[in-house]
């Protein structure tokens, strides 16, 4: 598919996954080292009654770093 000429389908799709089908309840997204999943539980960013909340790892924090 060539994305400049498929604009709409990718936003549609990006919109589709991100909101509607992903679990943000288990999982946060990271921008480092070209992009991951992680799990919110292994790194204890959950919060009781709230974990549908969006997690994204901050790429400017340092001390996050060294726990990768």
């Amino acid at each position: 598919m060539d994305p400049e000429e498929n604009l709409g389908t990718l936003l549609v799709e990006f919109f589709e996954l991100y909101g509607r089908n992903f679990n943000y309840d288990e999982v946060g997204i990271s921008i480092r080292r070209g992009g991951h999943y992680y799990s919110k539980r292994q790194r204890g960013w959950t919060r009781p009654g709230q974990g549908y909340l969006l997690s994204i790892e901050d790429p400017q924090d340092r001390s996050e770093m060294s726990k990768l």
